[in-house]
């Protein structure tokens, strides 16, 4: 009967130490950025009664799947941005939603609410900068390995040609010109056959174009729609490939889940050049109709995209650009020299004049980018995102030329005041390649 009573003692005992367990529900929401309405990733979150913290994804998303089911305070912190916090109240085995809308540190209003937005003038372009230096400097600041992050927005306006014209001047990148426009990339001091190129951590394929057939991804081929920053990575991660010996640059597109209303956005601009300065004429008559327009075209650019409820999102993008190639600027006057010291014979003789060549090169370029994609949020961690992108670039390049040949069969005789031909008649040659 004693050996019992100790027992259940015992047990009573040990069923009373057992702590309380406190109901669980699950917070979750997004971070967004008040102005644009797109997702800020690597927000920090802080729960403050469960002394934790979580970094919001690529969608600005962020959830504690085990909050205590009771109010609690979210912080919720972005470098550069001003600061929020709120209160949720979470119900037992339930869900609580809350987003954020962060504004730049120091813009009218931050940090109180969702007001309207009332811009003094130029504040629009502060904005977008700052906004853009801040999401960059994030970035970096949470990487997990080293490498160097630009948002789009800060590069600036230059076209939708050829990515190389936004990268040139990133640390450690090198350009590799083709002759007229930026061919290859070369990162961390390595040729560009051990540099890859990413688009949102995916290789991009090579077709081969450019003066040499290779696997090398020629960066005319890059498409630039919808590009939201550039990480030029230094130190690869496990779950990175190791094609890359240089490192890789890696364009991330726009996530466009969490936008309120439809945006449009567009752009129309010309490219000018110094030689012929600010003129819409069309440039010197050329050997064919198409390298022979009558006024310059114009470039323009737009992007739409509409938000299907929550959970769908839906963008469209569109790019055409002109550039043509000033032809004053490209004349070559050449000039070939008998530079055979003596005669035959082995008398001493001068140089002559031998052939005199002249020639211009005309070439208009047409770039054109197309790009269509949806975000589809499946579940609260499960986002799937369809995209196509097409790129046509159609060069148009015409040569004319003007060959002088003093004598056609022998070397042309005569000193440095005149040169004459040999026993023979000079020629002229002139003609163009289309």
């Amino acid at each position: 009967m004693v050996p019992f009573f100790l027992a259940f003692l015992a047990l009573a005992v040990v069923g009373r130490a057992q702590p309380f367990s406190e109901p669980k529900g699950r917070v979750e929401g997004m971070v967004l950025h008040r102005a644009s309405g797109l997702p800020l990733p690597r927000a920090k979150v802080v729960m403050a009664e469960a002394s934790r913290e979580v970094l919001t994804d690529d969608e600005g998303r962020f959830a504690f799947p085990e909050a205590p089911a009771r109010t609690v305070r979210l912080e919720v912190s972005y470098l550069g941005f001003a600061p929020q916090t709120a209160t949720v109240s979470v119900p037992p085995n339930g869900i609580a939603e809350r987003d954020f809308r962060l504004a730049r540190a120091g813009a009218t209003g931050a940090g109180a609410g969702d007001e309207t937005i009332v811009l003094e003038k130029f504040e629009v372009v502060a904005d977008q900068t700052m906004s853009a230096q801040a999401l960059a400097m994030n970035e970096q600041r949470h990487a997990a390995n080293i490498k160097n992050v630009v948002a789009f927005d800060e590069l600036g306006d230059r076209g939708f040609e050829n990515i190389g014209n936004y990268v040139r001047f990133l640390p450690g990148v090198a350009i590799i010109e083709d002759g007229e426009n930026p061919g290859k990339i070369a990162l961390g001091g390595f040729p560009a056959e051990m540099s890859s190129i990413q688009l949102d951590g995916a290789d991009l394929a090579g077709t081969g174009i450019g003066p040499e057939s290779s696997r090398t991804l020629a960066l005319q081929e890059v498409p630039m729609m919808n590009i939201e920053r550039v990480e030029v990575t230094k130190v690869p991660t496990p779950d990175m490939p190791a094609a890359g010996l240089g490192g890789s640059l890696n364009l991330v597109t726009k996530s466009l889940l969490g936008i309120r209303r439809p945006t449009l956005s567009y752009q129309a601009y010309m490219n000018f050049n110094s030689r012929d300065g600010l003129t819409f004429d069309g440039g010197p008559r050329q050997p064919t109709p198409a390298l022979s327009p009558r006024r310059a075209e114009p470039s323009v650019n737009a992007s739409f995209a509409v938000p299907v409820g929550k959970r769908l999102a839906v963008s469209l993008g569109v790019s055409r650009s002109w550039k043509q190639r000033p032809t004053d600027d490209t004349p070559a006057e050449i000039a070939f020299w008998n530079l055979k010291s003596t005669y035959p014979t082995g008398l001493p003789k001068d140089f002559a004049f031998a052939i005199g060549q002249w020639k211009q090169e005309a070439d208009i370029t047409r770039t054109e980018n197309y790009q269509a994609n949806v975000d589809w949020r499946i579940a609260s961690n499960d986002t799937l995102s369809v995209g196509i992108q097409r790129r046509v670039i159609a060069g148009r390049k015409s040569t004319s030329f003007f060959t002088e040949r003093i004598n056609a069969s022998y070397d042309a005789i005569g000193d440095a005041t005149y040169s004459q031909s040999r026993g023979n008649t000079g020629t002229i040659e002139m003609g163009s390649n289309n």
